[in-house]
């Protein structure tokens, strides 16, 4: 009551006299009017003063501080909105604060968001920067370690390798790296043992089948069953051995043909040497016969002539001769002939009459061909023997045998 008191006399104190003495009622509302207006100004002085601390705290960048001054009664448009131009700065300033410790921990987001900050010092952001930097060059470390991890569970060894030796980046995926090395390597090691291999069946089927052309029937065959042969080459190869085996089974039959014929003129050369004149003549024809061998033959094809026909011979070589020297033996030749073909016949016919004679009753003529069967040899024979071919009497030839056994 006091106050209003105090009001009212200083409105009274402060008011005109004409309008004292004009109306008691419009005073009366003239000092009401003054009282609400002083206690409005109160109330916004007393307003002011709470909202003093939030609006400092809100520029300091507390956000619940701003959010309270916001709510204030009786904020005009002009502090609603350096209110929320505070609170959006009270806003960034925590988000940059988060982005300014993330960017230690190389968060390369986090750095850019913060060097974005407006109201950034010159001091954090040559700060930020390294800090960017750094996390742009560990960032590109586990780009590439991501990238080697995949690629080695993909089958390089050599990103297994490059993934291993940056452990640092991930030391939890190291065992498992090391593991799928260790079984690549063995694969690899049996894909070059296999390769090795191939490649040693493939050599082995390149030089069988250089051979197989060469003619080597065995090359050939080993070629055909070469696991790196191709169906083409091996019906090529094949045609190929078929070729060869054919040549050669007529190969062997011509040897066999001509070891045959070696052989039959082995035995003529042994029947010649025995003393078989047809197989003297037939080994010095024969398609075998060698000439080491011929004059052998020739020699014992004439001893084992007839004693006629070596003695036609003998003077056939001397007329020959004699021709040869410009003398002619024409006469004396057949004359000499005709005498010893007489003597023959004399003697034979001597001794047959004799050998009659003597035979006993139950003895059968002999064959013309051979010897008698029932003759009975008493003395050793005394005469050479004579050869029995030739153009003779049969009774000469027969005589000639007896006198021979």
């Amino acid at each position: 009551m006091r106050f209003l008191a105090a009001i009212l006399m200083c409105s009274l104190a402060s008011a005109p006299l004409p309008a004292l003495a004009a109306d008691p009622s419009q005073l009366f509302s003239t000092i009401l009017g003054e009282i609400g207006r002083q206690v409005e100004r109160q109330q916004r002085e007393k307003q002011l003063r709470d909202l003093q601390p939030l609006w400092e705290a809100c520029g300091r960048g507390d956000v619940a501080a701003c959010d309270r001054a916001a709510r204030f009664p009786g904020l005009n448009a002009q502090g609603r909105a350096d209110i929320e131009r505070m609170r959006q700065a009270a806003d960034g300033h925590h988000t940059f604060v988060r982005n300014f410790q993330a960017c230690q921990s190389m968060d390369r987001a986090a750095c850019q968001a913060a060097l974005a900050y407006p109201p950034l010092s010159d001091a954090d952001r040559v700060r930020l920067q390294d800090w960017n930097r750094i996390a742009d060059q560990h960032q590109n470390a586990v780009t590439d370690f991501r990238r080697n991890q995949r690629s080695c569970y993909s089958g390089s060894i050599a990103a297994c390798t490059a993934a291993i030796d940056a452990r640092r980046l991930d030391e939890g995926a190291i065992p498992d790296l090391e593991r799928q090395r260790a079984r690549l390597q063995q694969a690899d090691e049996e894909r070059q043992a296999a390769e090795r291999q191939r490649q040693a069946l493939l050599a082995e089927f390149r030089q069988s089948q250089s051979n197989c052309y060469s003619g080597s029937i065995a090359a050939c065959t080993a070629a055909i069953t070469n696991s790196q042969v191709a169906i083409s080459e091996r019906r090529q190869l094949e045609s190929q051995r078929d070729r060869l085996q054919h040549a050669e089974q007529q190969r062997q039959a011509a040897e066999r043909q001509r070891q045959a014929a070696i052989r039959e003129y082995e035995r003529l050369r042994i029947d010649c040497a025995e003393g078989k004149r047809t197989a003297c003549s037939r080994a010095a024809t024969h398609a075998q016969a060698q000439a080491s061998d011929t004059a052998f033959l020739k020699q014992r094809d004439r001893e084992l002539a007839p004693f006629t026909e070596r003695l036609a011979n003998l003077f056939a070589e001397g007329n020959l001769a004699n021709v040869a020297d410009g003398r002619s033996t024409n006469l004396f030749v057949p004359a000499l002939l005709g005498l010893l073909a007489l003597a023959g016949v004399g003697f034979g016919t001597v001794y047959v009459v004799r050998n009659r004679a003597s035979a006993l009753p139950a003895e059968r003529e002999p064959s013309p061909l051979g010897p008698p069967v029932s003759v009975q040899q008493t003395t050793e024979p005394t005469t050479a023997a004579i050869p029995l071919t030739g153009h003779m009497p049969t009774d000469v030839r027969r005589a000639l045998l007896c006198a021979n056994s």
